[in-house]
């Protein structure tokens, strides 16, 4: 716009005849103008992009720090169902045994009860019997003697039943109070995950705003060199410090179970390894696989866990170490629950699907990598995802 003013303005001053001195003079004013006011728009958008900058900063960490929230409450929560669940194990196989002792009981009780009534039948005929048996009294005291140890005995171990089935009651009582505490537990950590995960969300759609507003090709393009220069860099640091481990949890080498492993995940690939990211300007150096939040990850094979946490560019991340040179990355989850130093299997649960990197996609990050260098991952894993 102040160019075409200044275009109308020549146009003017030459259908006037003004003269070449004033014309000249009222350009430059012009031209100075114009300038003055590109130097305060511009000066205007440093400071708001600035600006956003730092409310992107800010609202990374938050994202950081209540993902990190959001994983530990998972951990929790599953730790207290599995104590939930050996809880409930151990009062289903004390009421089994509160079952066997009553049964014994009973049996006890009515062998003493007919014990019990031919012992009164025998003293009402004892004088008649003793008159008209052949048998001698001395046999006869021998029998009664006989009966009643017998039915001491049997008494002996009722009260011995009867101790172990009020023991047995004290346990399941003190069971059956632990397992109401366990679902209380369980109870207020669902509802606190549920609040974490609420912020989470809002978190995400805050920050999603403001990546819209910074989204430029040659930011994006410096930050996706920067964070794969850092990925690097750890995981050479990684390499030398792993150097001495030579036996993992699996016999079997990385290498021997080539195109046979399982996929980390179930979904839709929306970026494939090699396909160009930044504009063009990057290749991506793993697969992209598109799935829910929430949706559980394992590993692909068994190893050592050798980082789990937050990193600039890939979100929450999980590197696995595998032996061999040979190592497997999974990006961007939700939440991580696996620590550094952990050993793993195949098909483990090692973090829950998200989207807590810098892409706007839900699912699972996940690269292979041999000696440092990225690996096709379809060239390893079977089938599709």
């Amino acid at each position: 716009m102040p160019a075409l003013k200044l275009f109308f303005s020549c146009l003017l001053i030459l259908a006037l005849g003004i003269s070449a001195a004033e014309a000249t003079a009222e350009s430059i004013s012009d031209v100075e103008k114009n300038l003055s006011q590109q130097k305060s728009d511009i000066a205007r958008l440093k400071k708001k992009l600035s600006q956003l900058k730092v409310e992107q900063n800010q609202k990374n960490k938050d994202l950081q720090a209540t993902s990190k929230k959001v994983s530990s409450a998972r951990k929790k929560l599953q730790q207290t169902k599995r104590d939930l669940d050996a809880t409930q194990n151990k009062l289903s196989k004390l009421r089994e045994q509160n079952r066997s002792i009553k049964l014994e009981l009973n049996k006890s009780k009515q062998q003493i009860r007919k014990l019990l009534i031919a012992v009164y039948k025998n003293q009402d005929n004892n004088q008649l019997k003793l008159l008209l048996s052949q048998e001698s009294p001395q046999k006869f005291a021998r029998l009664l003697k006989y009966h009643e140890h017998f039915q001491a005995e049997q008494m002996t171990q009722i009260e011995s039943h009867l101790k172990t089935l009020e023991t047995f009651k004290k346990n399941e009582q003190q069971l059956t109070a632990e397992l109401v505490t366990l679902q209380d537990l369980k109870k207020a950590q669902q509802q606190e995950q549920n609040k974490l995960a609420a912020a989470k969300t809002s978190q995400q759609k805050q920050l999603n705003k403001l990546r819209q507003s910074l989204k430029t090709e040659s930011a994006r393009l410096n930050k996706k060199q920067k964070d794969q220069a850092q990925l690097n860099k750890l995981l050479a640091e990684m390499k030398k410090a792993l150097e001495d481990i030579n036996a993992l949890g699996d016999s079997r080498p990385f290498g021997s179970d080539k195109g046979k492993m399982p996929w980390p995940t179930r979904g839709k690939i929306m970026r494939s390894f090699g396909s160009a990211i930044a504009g063009g300007k990057l290749k991506s150096n793993g697969i992209l696989i598109g799935a829910p939040s929430g949706k559980p990850v394992t590993a692909i094979h068994s190893g050592r866990v050798v980082f789990a946490d937050w990193f600039s560019g890939f979100g929450l991340l999980t590197i696995i170490d595998h032996g061999g040179g040979y190592m497997s990355l999974y990006g961007q989850a939700e939440s991580v629950i696996r620590e550094p130093g952990e050993w793993i299997n195949r098909g483990d649960v090692i973090a829950y699907t998200g989207n807590t990197s810098d892409t706007d996609i839900e699912g699972i990050y996940f690269e292979i990598r041999q000696q440092g260098t990225p690996i096709n991952p379809k060239r390893w894993c079977t089938g599709r995802p």
